[in-house]
């Protein structure tokens, strides 16, 4: 069950009054003026429908509807973001959103809309929802708010909620699947009786960065009761190269970890409200981010390549002493020999991507 936690809530309430005091003194973006082109725009709210036509302007996302693990993630990340207390948004919103959430609801999250001052579409849409003016995933129209006034329309969407979301679901895939090369690699090694000096303490050692040292750790940790003795003085690339290659990825994972760590906890709302005043400013600019994932695909890309190297070794003969393609049966058979096109053509479709 996710909750707000009290203190959370009193933050978030006091904020709202802190800007709502400010506010009235001076013109603050989105609030008491318009958005883009129109931020110099003092806005209309005589009808107190500023906050909702901001989100009906903005309700005009395109694409494919991602899952709802991704729309439920986007409700933890952003009633978590807004539970800092700067956005001067009221409490009832960041509520709502938990609320939704304990009733088993997932927004629609549509894959086209970002322009890189945060998901706003997504995040206008889930606005609408809460307001019962749009579906949720399921199709079902529940309303959990009466209204979002100008003190909530822009605040809801200045975040990169839904990218957050998607990139840290990712990380979680990606962590598992590192996991499963580390015990595919070893299952390999096994087989062909690789040489663990590779993967040796000392081996792992010749440039300890955290990964690499790691990596080795694994390794031995699979292996280190084995029992064989090995085939060869000196491996292919493919077993020779694992804590490199491997620890690589896994810095790139925990690098990327870092990273979402402080975005997933950060307000970065524009305005923020902090103190007695209010900051303009572009902390929704997820530059590192974006580094840190580029980063991420390229270390994959170098795993599943070794990877790939390791499948086609295992289907060689002067590696394993067997059959070509480790094929059992009448002479010819094909084995795993398309178990390799396969790979290859996933590992094309990585590299494409990176």
């Amino acid at each position: 069950m996710v909750t707000l936690s009290p203190d959370a809530v009193d933050r978030v309430r006091a904020n709202a009054r802190l800007a709502s005091d400010i506010a009235a003194r001076d013109a603050h973006y989105g609030r008491t003026t318009g958005v883009g082109a129109n931020r110099h725009v003092a806005a209309d709210n005589t009808d107190g429908q500023h906050g909702l036509r901001l989100l009906r302007s903005h309700t005009a996302g395109a694409g494919r509807v991602l899952t709802d693990d991704v729309g439920r993630a986007v409700l933890v990340v952003r009633a978590n973001q807004l539970g800092g207390g700067r956005s001067g948004i009221d409490a009832a919103v960041p509520l709502a959103l938990i609320e939704a959430l304990g009733q088993g609801l997932a927004p629609v999250v549509r894959s086209h809309g970002g322009v890189g001052t945060g998901d706003i579409t997504v995040l206008a849409e889930l606005g609408l929802s809460l307001l019962g003016e749009r579906p949720w995933s399921d199709g079902s129209t529940r309303r959990f708010l009466d209204t979002i006034d100008s003190s909530g329309g822009l605040p809801l969407m200045s975040s990169s909620a839904p990218t957050l979301a998607v990139a840290a679901l990712a990380l979680h895939d990606l962590h598992a699947l590192s996991d499963s090369m580390f015990a595919i690699a070893a299952l390999g090694a096994h087989a062909v009786r690789a040489n663990p000096e590779a993967w040796s303490e000392v081996g792992a050692s010749t440039r300890p960065h955290r990964g690499m040292v790691d990596a080795g750790r694994r390794m031995r940790a699979l292996l280190d009761n084995a029992g064989y003795t090995p085939a060869r003085l000196q491996d292919p690339f493919s077993w020779r190269c694992i804590t490199p290659v491997q620890g690589a990825l896994l810095d790139a994972l925990a690098h990327c970890e870092e990273i979402l760590t402080v975005d997933l906890n950060a307000s970065v709302e524009n305005p923020i409200y902090d103190g007695a005043n209010s900051f303009h400013q572009g902390g929704f600019h997820h530059g590192g981010l974006a580094l840190a994932l580029d980063h991420v695909r390229l270390a994959l890309v170098q795993a599943a390549g070794l990877s790939l190297s390791r499948l086609t070794k295992l289907n060689d003969p002067s590696i394993t002493g067997l059959r070509p393609f480790l094929a059992e049966g009448p002479a010819g058979s094909s084995g795993t020999m398309v178990l390799e096109y396969t790979a290859a053509s996933a590992l094309a479709e990585l590299r494409q991507c990176a």
